[in-house]
């Protein structure tokens, strides 16, 4: 049975935008009316990009755009782009990747549009923003760097939970996920900007609530030093497979407690050579030997072994113990 067309009859700018982006993959789109009359083919020399436009164009959105303009050169460009009128001139705000494809590299002179009259910043903002989200995959980084810039704008609050999960039509565990990105170090963000789509929002999130916990049981610094070396071993490995994972983050503590497990070993190597030595009495004889070590518990243990002319009494036992004991107390 042959799909239904989606009939689009809207007079609200933004909501006809919606109906267009809902219409991705349920077959022909028929176009009556007050929206008809909104379609046009335009010259693709008179078209801007918009200021508001979300997505980051990477080698891999420049791989899509060659796979959509092979589709559009066979099929036909079956959604039109959307844009503002804006005197002589028109502004992008829908459609960015079928408008370089048209005109980049299939190189037609014209291209069919949705002409929006009379539309506020923020809904051209918006329209952008929900064309990208809803039609195409849009990466979690650029996502919130999006929303983010958009309230910015418009002096709307991040944190308002209940407001950004309407506003943006995302739920409350997508928006915490989000969020995450926030809190990364700065040299992630930054490679995050040339690769949005290395990490989810669920690694970020992952990623975030491990370094906490890393934090509690290693020192500080070699956790943030370590995490940055494994974190740009990963981002090589990205690059080359182009397949996004989170391994790296259990790669972090495997690289700590691994340091760790050195360290001790070198520690205790250490303090065997330098705190070992013989036994000798008022002549210069040796009689025995004292080695001072270190455990894995941060106790210190001493070896002593002696080969004495005398009988060990009891006096001599305690005079040993007192002796010990003073040491176990001032060191």
């Amino acid at each position: 049975m042959a799909k239904k067309p989606l009939i689009v009859d809207f007079e609200d700018t933004l909501e006809m935008e919606q109906a267009f982006i809902g219409a991705a993959g349920t077959g022909e789109i028929s176009i009556n009316t007050t929206t008809k009359n909104n379609v046009f083919d335009i010259d693709t020399d008179l078209i801007d990009f918009s200021q508001h436009q979300p997505r980051i164009i990477t080698d891999t959105v420049l791989q899509e755009i060659e796979t959509l303009a092979i589709s559009i050169s066979t099929n036909g460009q079956i959604y039109p782009i959307v844009v503002i009128k804006n005197a002589d001139r028109y502004e992008l705000v829908g459609g960015e990747k079928r408008f370089r494809a048209v005109r980049d590299i299939l190189k037609n002179k014209t291209i069919c549009a949705i002409v929006l009259d009379n539309t506020s910043t923020e809904n051209t903002a918006l329209i952008s923003l929900v064309d990208n989200l809803h039609r195409s995959n849009l990466s979690d980084f650029e996502l919130i760097n999006s929303i983010q810039k958009h309230c910015n704008e418009f002096g709307y609050s991040l944190q308002n939970i209940d407001f950004i999960t309407n506003k943006y039509q995302i739920d409350q565990s997508k928006y915490f996920r989000l969020m995450s990105f926030f809190k990364l170090p700065e040299y992630m963000k930054n490679d995050l900007r040339i690769n949005p789509k290395a990490i989810s929002g669920a690694t970020a999130q992952q990623l975030q609530t491990e370094l906490n916990k890393l934090f509690l049981k290693f020192d500080h610094q070699l956790v943030e030093s370590t995490t940055h070396d494994v974190w740009k071993t990963y981002l090589n490995e990205y690059l080359n497979s182009n397949r996004p994972s989170k391994r790296f983050i259990f790669e972090i503590e495997k690289q700590l407690n691994k340091h760790n497990i050195m360290t001790k070993k070198e520690n205790c190597k250490s303090t065997s050579e330098i705190n070992k030595a013989a036994l000798k009495n008022k002549n210069g004889h040796k009689f025995g030997s004292i080695k001072i070590e270190n455990n894995n518990n941060g106790k210190t243990v001493i070896n002593i072994r002696a080969s004495l002319n005398s009988n060990f009494t009891e006096a001599k036992i305690e005079q040993l113990e007192d002796f010990l004991s003073t040491l176990n107390e001032h060191g």
